[in-house]
């Protein structure tokens, strides 16, 4: 019985960890990229629209903005590397075609059935989009930063510098939009 209680904590705390070592330095070994991990974010830069949800490269991050933690990223950018970002978006918060706006929660703060029917219908109205784009040069990482665009582009920020250039001392209130989108260099029509 003795002989098993060591067997068991040997394999536990010995052989195990040598085991995740070994399978996390052969995934790394592999590509020969060394990945940190990186705190993302989430901005919409278009006014009355919402983005439900966004994966960087297959790393789920959250929609409606702030500070994620985390996503992997290689520790030194990679020059010729390409990004696939997906996103759900919501083109009209609040209200479905029609100008049907949501019925009002219960009293008790739990959902009426009134407002799953509307919600279903409202999801319905969500539009899936897919970008394959460059990862922008940095230098150093501040965090990974995706800024969603009028026209569905989508723009990556990770440089300390450039995060400081983009988000640096932005104006409130209307301005607030066409500045991130002055500073990115973005076309205000569509094509």
């Amino acid at each position: 019985m003795l002989m098993k209680g060591i067997v068991k904590n040997l394999l536990w705390c010995y052989l195990l960890p040598l085991l995740f070592l070994f399978g996390v330095s052969a995934c790394q070994s592999t590509s020969g990229v060394k990945m940190v991990g990186a705190g993302a974010s989430v901005s919409n830069a278009v006014a009355n629209t919402v983005i439900v949800s966004v994966s960087y490269d297959g790393q789920w991050l959250s929609g409606g903005g702030g500070e994620i933690c985390c996503v992997s990223l290689p520790e030194d950018w990679q020059p010729g590397s390409m990004v696939t970002i997906r996103w759900v978006k919501d083109p009209s918060p609040g209200v479905n075609l029609g100008g049907v706006k949501s019925p009002p929660w219960n009293k008790d703060g739990t959902t009426s059935q009134a407002w799953r029917d509307w919600m279903k219908v409202h999801e319905s109205q969500y539009t899936k989009h897919e970008v394959t784009i460059p990862v922008p040069k940095y230098d150093e990482i501040s965090e990974l930063n995706l800024v969603f665009l009028p026209c569905d582009q989508v723009a990556i920020i990770i440089d300390s510098k450039e995060a400081g250039r983009i988000f640096g001392y932005l104006p409130g209130g209307d301005a607030f939009y066409p500045e991130i989108q002055r500073r990115l260099g973005v076309k205000q029509q569509c094509q």
